[in-house]
């Protein structure tokens, strides 16, 4: 139906984590190849090929939460961040990083 031309990916639910990229604290869910939230307005999504690296902000184990920064292989496009995500999924989200070759 398609004719190859568009690719469908399903979320890995058991990965998902929760995180604040908008003003509302959802479940944010890696792909092969993206993090979604698709299930709030507006729709989060994260390529993961356009990141050249992901930056921890306020992990200190004295807070609840910690915030991640995505910056782009493309130096001019802003930067994306996704915060309030539970310290306690710390190692969960670098795992799943370092997995997908992000640093």
């Amino acid at each position: 139906m398609t004719k190859q031309e568009i690719e469908f990916d399903t979320p890995f639910r058991e990965l998902g984590f929760p995180g604040a990229p908008f003003r509302s604290t959802v479940l944010l869910q890696p792909t092969s190849g993206c993090l979604v939230n698709l299930t709030e307005w507006p729709p989060f999504v994260i390529t993961l090929e356009d990141v050249e690296l992901v930056h921890f902000e306020r992990v200190q184990f004295h807070l609840k939460n910690f915030d991640m920064v995505f910056v782009f292989k493309d130096y001019h496009r802003k930067t994306a961040m996704v915060n309030a995500i539970p310290m306690n999924m710390l190692d969960h989200v670098k795992e799943w990083l370092n997995s997908c070759d992000i640093r």
